[in-house]
């Protein structure tokens, strides 16, 4: 196993920079005709700090990549991901945009070979004066499977799961809320893995008039021949507990 402690360098001297900067940090591997690897592009305010490393596995070829992301303040993060074989090929990404956020902690892990791809993101974010979205979506030459969470003015938590292996599939589960003031929820999925399409959307927007919570809860997977969603809302008065 190689250790790739360069891409962990890099990032941990960048965030000690005082002020707002952008980075674009990349690592591939290849072997045997096989070829694996990550494209980083960040943009982070002060703030924000990002710990990231890599490993790469050789003999069978594999990297795997974590990440924890957490302060306060404005950030836009793009990971690209792809794996290429003999028969076969893949892409995939993950983007998190926040701005004017607080508390914000984003941990995330990838594995990736030339022939599957298996990821997990959890974020939390309060973004009371300003929004966060988040992305994540894989490819293949006849498979797509896409999530999409946004919030304005509100709290927010987010669990992801993408996995490729012949077909792409994933879970989305997003919490929102809002207290006393206006929030606007959008949230989306598709999947089509050579069958019919199918996808969904949800939006909402709450205008807060009075002590209250409001809030939308989306549940969904991606399976190989289906999309399933489970959604609820919420409108709570201040003091009552929620289910």
């Amino acid at each position: 196993m190689l250790k790739s402690f360069w891409l962990s360098c890099l990032l941990g001297c960048l965030i000690l920079v005082p002020s707002a900067y952008s980075i674009e940090v990349g690592f591939s591997a290849e072997e045997g005709g096989s070829s694996i690897g990550i494209s980083n592009d960040y943009e982070v305010s002060n703030g924000i700090s990002i710990n990231e490393n890599a490993d790469a596995k050789f003999g069978d070829l594999e990297i795997t990549d974590s990440r924890e992301v957490a302060g306060s303040g404005n950030l836009n993060l793009k990971q690209d991901f792809f794996g290429a074989g003999a028969l076969s090929s893949y892409t995939a990404s993950r983007i998190l945009e926040v701005a004017n956020g607080q508390n914000i902690l984003d941990s995330s892990t990838a594995t990736i070979s030339s022939t599957s791809f298996d990821a997990r993101a959890s974020t939390t974010a309060n973004v009371a004066a300003g929004f966060i979205s988040t992305d994540i979506y894989g490819n293949t030459d006849r498979c797509f499977s896409e999530f999409h969470a946004y919030l304005e003015n509100g709290l927010f938590q987010n669990l992801d799961t993408m996995n490729i292996d012949n077909g792409v599939t994933g879970t989305h589960s997003s919490i929102y809320r809002t207290i006393d003031q206006s929030g606007y929820a959008n949230d989306y999925g598709f999947v089509y893995n050579g069958g019919m399409p199918a996808w969904y959307l949800i939006y909402t927007r709450w205008d807060g008039t009075g002590s209250s919570i409001f809030g939308i809860d989306a549940n969904a997977v991606a399976r190989k021949t289906s999309l399933d969603l489970n959604a609820k809302s919420y409108y709570k008065g201040i003091g009552t507990m929620l289910e």
